[in-house]
């Protein structure tokens, strides 16, 4: 299989992740309120939005700097 494929995959999955945290750090009842299901699970809580939105973030940030030096 080639290399390319999955540093390309995790890409798009970093990309996605970081951007999904930074809207939910930006915009947390927004976030909750245009997701499909998050608002079944209980009461919006902002201050746990936003801290599951800085795991994102980083997250997303964590899976770029490996893509960027995935010899390390």
């Amino acid at each position: 299989m080639s290399r390319s494929l999955p540093l390309a995959l995790a890409a798009v999955l970093s990309l996605g992740a970081a951007a999904n945290g930074f809207f939910m750090l930006i915009s947390p009842a927004n976030w909750y309120f245009a997701v499909p299901g998050v608002t079944t699970t209980g009461p919006f809580n902002q201050h746990f939005v936003r801290d599951i939105g800085i795991i994102f973030l980083l997250v997303g940030i964590a899976m770029l700097t490996g893509i960027a030096r995935p010899a390390a």
